[in-house]
Formats: C-alpha cells, structure tokens, sequence
C-alpha cells in the first residue's frame, strides 16, 4: 500500500462522521504510518471529536495511521489521548495508549 493510498483512506475516515467506526472497520487493512501530513490528521481528527464519540475505534485509528510517523506536534496527540482516556479509561493500559503517549512526550500533562 502507498503512503498516498493509505492517506486517501485516512481522509475517509475523517469525514465519515457518526458512521466513522463503520467506515474504519472497512478500511483499516488498508491504513497505515509514515503519513507525511500525520499533525494535521491528528489535528483534523481531534477537531471532529471522535476521539470522546469512538474511543476504542480511535485509538486504534491512531496507532495504525501514526506508526512510524514523526509527530511535530504533540499537543494534538495528546488531547485525543486526554479524550480517549476520559471517555474509556481502561484503554489507558493498552500497548497501543501507551505507544502513543510516548509518541507525545511520554506525558499528558
């Protein structure tokens, strides 16, 4: 799969809105890192607030389209995982939570 492919499906996915988990569930096999536009996926998708609407699918979203991907800005990163977090706490003690909190500094905070 091509970066450009896998950022096609990606958008896809951002504009799908309440049928977003439907939609992820479709394309997923076809999503992947080293996005080079990673910040403003990150940024878009928090913008849309799926992160607090679809915490597990989110997650999941993130890991597999920022695998790999240099994030510049953090502060994105890290209020989806602020909002996954309070919409379902035990998806804090995943490998994927985890992963990515590293990816954005190792800290909420």
């Amino acid at each position: 799969m091509t970066p450009g492919v896998s950022a096609a499906f990606a958008q896809l996915c951002l504009v799908a809105d309440r049928a977003f988990p439907e939609v992820f569930r479709e394309v997923r096999a076809y999503l992947s890192g080293g996005n080079s536009a990673s910040d403003h996926l990150v940024y878009s998708f928090n913008a849309k607030g799926y992160s607090g609407r679809f915490p597990a699918e989110s997650l999941e979203f993130l890991g597999l389209v920022l695998e790999g991907a240099n994030v510049v800005f953090p502060e994105y990163l890290r209020e989806c995982l602020r909002t996954i977090r309070g919409a379902q706490p035990a998806l804090e003690e995943t490998a994927t939570f985890q992963g990515l909190l590293r990816d954005a500094g190792g800290t909420l905070e």
